[in-house]
């Protein structure tokens, strides 16, 4: 590239490089433009001819990008002015983002502006990742337990957003030497009080920020107490706005409380329910006792064992085919056996459905003498005894056929 009407100097050689810079989704977030001056190395004689055509054509070009650099270049210089203004009002605590704040320097004309708390500002842009975030935790709703976090970690930092506004509109009111601010008052409770109205006096950030938090949590959810209340215009009208956000947020975060908390102990209610349905039918048909153990022994490991869901019941949901499938999978271990492993698929999958597992608690008989078989029985888990009379003819384990065994 080849300059000659600039208003500081001789023509020049410019090599120019940009680069685009892309994020992980393959969007182009950044241009690196780095600038090299090969005026030695060239004299403008030996300009190619082929370029001569694109240089008017990028004259155009040329004066944008000299705008985007004065643009680049003022904020710049705000940010340089405002970190020289801000350097003596940072010593006593460097790492205060409110003193900082408060830096700001002055114009030609002798009035004062805030342009670091401008240049500042252009941080909140990065408040939109949250939105990625919110997309990434949307998985995870499904769990009633970090539903519950979540809408508790929002509540939290909606108040923790409001305190800082609460902080902030406190000093504004300072600045402006009001003395029925809340901040004021409460440098006169702590025996800090403000003096002259100077920043550098008057309660420590720490206290401040704690009552700030304190009022905005009292206000989203009750009408506050009084002891920490809003005096002057601006700040009983942002008292009114958080009193209204709290309204809201109360009643989407605090109104599904009920239910998260119930879906939380749905399976539990459930199991109660059933056990309390055994014992009802238990005492209704005056079972004994013997056997009413046995029926109870046997819900408590079932449900233990299955967690109360019944599989018959949600393949029922599905169509035949994704239920083979779910069958084949569930069924895996049965049908590698030898008896199996050599049959086509289509065999598995018609006979995979007909399967069903069984419990079986200690001391309880799965076949005796002279039952009529209507099933083939493998051991999934466990052991079994098979008695002949009073004596242990033989101990099957597990992918072990109790039918062929025994007979």
């Amino acid at each position: 590239m080849h300059s000659s009407d600039n208003c500081f100097g001789s023509p020049f050689w410019c090599l120019l490089d940009i680069v685009p810079i892309k994020n992980e989704k393959g969007n182009v977030v950044l241009f690196l433009a780095s600038h090299k001056d090969i005026t030695k190395r060239k004299i403008s004689g030996e300009v190619p001819q082929q370029d001569v055509a694109s240089i008017s054509g990028g004259t155009e070009k040329l004066s944008r990008s000299r705008s985007r650099n004065f643009s680049r270049d003022v904020l710049l210089h705000l940010s340089r002015q405002y970190a020289q203004s801000a350097g003596p009002a940072n010593k006593a605590n460097p790492r205060s983002p409110i003193k900082r704040a408060r830096a700001h320097s002055i114009d030609r004309k002798g009035s004062s502006f805030n342009e670091g708390f401008l240049i500042q500002l252009l941080k909140c842009g990065r408040l939109l990742r949250l939105f990625r975030v919110v997309r990434k935790l949307h998985r995870y709703t499904e769990y009633s337990a970090i539903l519950l976090t979540l809408l508790m970690i929002a509540f939290a930092m909606m108040a923790h957003w409001l305190a800082c506004i609460w902080y902030v509109i406190g000093l504004s009111e300072i600045s402006e030497n009001s003395t029925v601010s809340w901040l004021y008052a409460l440098g006169e409770a702590i025996n800090k009080p403000y003096v002259n109205f100077t920043a550098e006096t008057g309660p420590d950030e720490g206290s401040a920020y704690v009552t700030a938090l304190y009022f905005t949590l009292t206000s989203m959810t009750t009408v506050g107490f009084g002891n920490v209340a809003a005096n002057t215009n601006g700040e009983k009208v942002f008292a009114v706005v958080t009193m209204l956000i709290g309204a809201l947020m109360h009643a989407a975060i605090f109104g599904n409380v009920a239910a998260i908390i119930q879906k939380l102990y749905a399976n539990r209610v459930r199991y109660h329910s059933r056990a309390n349905e055994i014992k009802q039918f238990i005492r209704v048909h005056r079972i004994d006792q013997d056997l009413a153990n046995r029926l109870e022994d046997y819900f408590h490991t079932t449900w233990s064992l299955s967690g109360g869901v019944d599989t018959s019941e949600i393949l029922t949901t599905f169509p035949e085919e994704l239920q083979s499938d779910v069958c084949m999978h569930l069924y895996k271990g049965l049908l590698e056996l030898s008896p199996f492993n050599q049959a086509p698929r289509g065999c598995l999958k018609m006979l995979s459905p007909q399967v069903r597992t069984v419990y079986v608690g200690p001391g309880e008989v799965l076949l005796a003498q002279n039952d009529v078989i209507n099933a083939i029985y493998y051991i999934a888990n466990g052991s079994m005894e098979v008695l002949q009379g009073e004596s242990v003819a033989a101990i099957l384990g597990k992918c072990d056929d109790a039918l062929h065994k025994c007979c």
